[in-house]
């Protein structure tokens, strides 16, 4: 089957009869899992995430009261 291309009057060949070769995948074998590290890495995380808000929540603490200490000192 021959493609023309007009726009640089190119043609190319394609053979519609083109076969794939079928993929094989890699199977390696089954991992065990651990479930209590999992629980571990899930409490870790919960409590880092605990500490992010506790930190954004007494920065923004922090900011509003420096804003108020520095509106009433201009007054």
């Amino acid at each position: 089957m021959q493609n023309s291309y007009f726009h640089n009057n190119r043609t190319s060949f394609v053979k519609e009869n083109k076969r794939r070769l079928s993929q094989t995948h890699n199977l390696e074998k089954k991992k065990t899992v651990d479930i209590n590290t999992l629980l571990n890495r899930v409490k870790i995380d919960e409590r880092n995430k605990r500490k992010q808000q506790v930190i954004f929540f007494s920065s923004v603490i922090l900011a509003l009261g420096f804003f108020a200490t520095f509106i009433t000192l201009i007054q």
